[in-house]
């Protein structure tokens, strides 16, 4: 290999690797995610009375939701689940 011909070699090097770089960086075309809404399910361990509402923070399964008003049994949460929301 003769003088000459290092630069030329140098400078395909660089620009191959110019070339990988910018096909990392090229910009790409954003995530489309879904929108959910989310539910919580509450239950009466006695009388069945079930009932769902909009999920609360603070919301857990299992969690104490006082006395049914039904039977004046215990009422839990049950579940906690997503549906996709709508025009999704």
């Amino acid at each position: 290999m003769s003088a000459d011909e290092e630069p030329s070699r140098v400078s395909k090097l660089i620009n191959k690797a110019g070339d990988l770089l910018s096909s990392l960086f090229k910009q790409k075309e954003p995530v489309k995610t879904k929108e959910y809404d989310v539910y919580t399910r509450i239950g009466c361990n006695k009388c069945s009375v079930k009932e769902t509402r909009v999920f609360q923070v603070g919301d857990y399964l299992f969690k104490d939701m006082g006395s049914c008003e039904s039977c004046e049994g215990e009422r839990i949460i049950t579940g906690i689940y997503t549906k996709a929301a709508p025009n999704n």
